[in-house]
């Protein structure tokens, strides 16, 4: 008989919403997202959107995690002949699932915004610095729910680039823009209860007067 331990399978997060049902609800909280239009299956590829090439599209789905990883996400389609070739592409390897096109979204300052549930002191929230630099720096602060603007102001104050949040080198960004969301957010998370997990917002672009969601993940709490 073996001695080998049996070893459990790791649970997997699972989304509770797809990317373009989390940035509906966020949009409702007054929380920015881009603008965009969701594409069915059987919709036909347009040559225009209410917004200008170039274009974001995703697939948009609750049984893909992570999308850059299953190249679901095609950033800067530059015109309706592209487009057509990666809507062909993506509907080939992702066959009934939903396309997400958006707009690509002026920069800003890239934060991260996060909240999960803790297993001692329950939902908490994350602001740090985001995108590309996020693992690399891991320059971050939590706090456990609730927060309000100036619990999350200390978040900032906490981080060592604190600076990119209050304009430096001349760049305009709107610290009181991210405080805002990440109160607004906070109170989603309170309301979900049992069922919420886990949620990212990476990157938020911080800009001269506003902060954009340009990608959003909402999982629960069990795998």
């Amino acid at each position: 008989m073996s001695t080998m331990a049996r070893v459990s399978p790791v649970p997997q997060p699972r989304l509770l919403m797809a990317e373009h049902e989390v940035k509906a609800a966020l949009r409702r909280l007054g929380v920015q997202v881009p603008p965009s239009v969701l594409l069915a299956p059987a919709d036909p590829v347009p040559s225009s959107f209410p917004f200008p090439f170039p274009v974001v599209v995703k697939v948009s789905s609750r049984a893909l995690l992570h999308k850059t990883e299953a190249r679901a996400v095609f950033v800067g389609v530059k015109d309706a002949s592209e487009l057509q070739a990666v809507a062909s592409d993506l509907r080939e390897r992702f066959a009934g699932e939903l396309l997400l096109v958006e707009p690509v979204e002026r920069p800003g300052v890239e934060a991260i915004v996060g909240f999960f549930r803790d297993p001692v002191f329950g939902p908490c929230a994350m602001v740090g610095v985001g995108g590309v630099y996020a693992e690399l720096y891991q320059d971050v602060a939590f706090r456990r729910l609730p927060v309000d603007e100036a619990e999350v102001g200390a978040m900032l104050d906490e981080l060592r680039a604190r600076a990119l949040f209050e304009g430096f080198r001349g760049r305009k960004v709107s610290r009181e823009a991210l405080v805002r969301l990440v109160v607004a957010v906070s109170r989603w998370v309170e309301e979900m209860g049992r069922e919420f997990g886990q949620m990212d917002l990476n990157p938020v672009f911080v800009r001269e007067h506003d902060a954009v969601v340009i990608d959003a993940k909402l999982m629960g709490q069990d795998g």
